[in-house]
């Protein structure tokens, strides 16, 4: 008599180093056509939360920052990670949702902020349609608040749009290694955002998100 199936196991523990960042992009990039729009962070969206800063994050406040899960080879499946203080976003393979709750402790007990009276809180963004997620989050005493957001895809099926020619003043190219492109990009995000303390830059369709803070 055979026993029953089990979840596949995976291993928390915390970011180390600027590599886990890059495995999270990895992640990131082979589950985009895997999960629908919104489901985990798009790339400009991962590569502004790391990159576009006026310093790089210490080794120390990434571990307390960002949790990574891993099977036992190695294989990284998920991560938790803030963007605004108080928020926790789930980066998640589709076939390991049975990490959730664990995700979801990780996240409650580092990420989330007592209020000056009262319980501490903590915010997710969920897609209207992520019913699993919804689930989960008020099985804990979570609530959907009235703020939300929404995505909006552009399909090209029918409609491609024509490539445009660049003026002959104009070159498209790839941002290079080294500090030259890096003080680049920080002088056009510092004109772009009107500051002046950058130095260097180191580097769905129509979807709502709810806002759940934990009560």
């Amino acid at each position: 008599m055979s026993g029953s199936p089990t979840a596949p196991a995976a291993i928390a523990r915390p970011c180390r180093d600027e590599r886990d960042l890059w495995r999270i992009r990895s992640l990131l990039v082979e589950t985009h056509p895997l999960v629908q729009p919104g489901w985990n962070w798009d790339i400009r969206r991962w590569d502004g939360w790391l990159f576009h800063r006026e310093e790089p994050r210490t080794d120390a406040e990434l571990a307390a920052l960002v949790g990574l899960w891993e099977t036992p080879d190695d294989r990284l499946v998920g991560a938790v990670h803030p963007e605004a203080s108080s928020e926790a976003w789930i980066e998640l393979h589709p076939d390991w949702r049975h990490l959730e709750p664990a995700m979801l402790d990780w996240a409650e007990e580092r990420l989330s902020i007592a209020a000056t009276a009262g319980p501490r809180t903590l915010a997710l963004f969920v897609g209207d349609d992520d019913a699993t997620r919804h689930r989960l989050l008020a099985s804990r005493g979570y609530r959907i608040e009235e703020t939300g957001g929404w995505r909006r895809l552009l399909r090209f099926e029918r409609s491609v749009p024509a490539a445009g020619d660049l003026p002959d003043t104009y070159r498209l190219g790839r941002t290079r290694p080294g500090d030259d492109d890096c003080a680049h990009m920080a002088v056009l995000l510092n004109a772009a955002f009107g500051r002046s303390s950058g130095s260097r830059s180191r580097r769905w369709v129509g979807r709502t998100h709810a806002r759940f803070p934990h009560v």
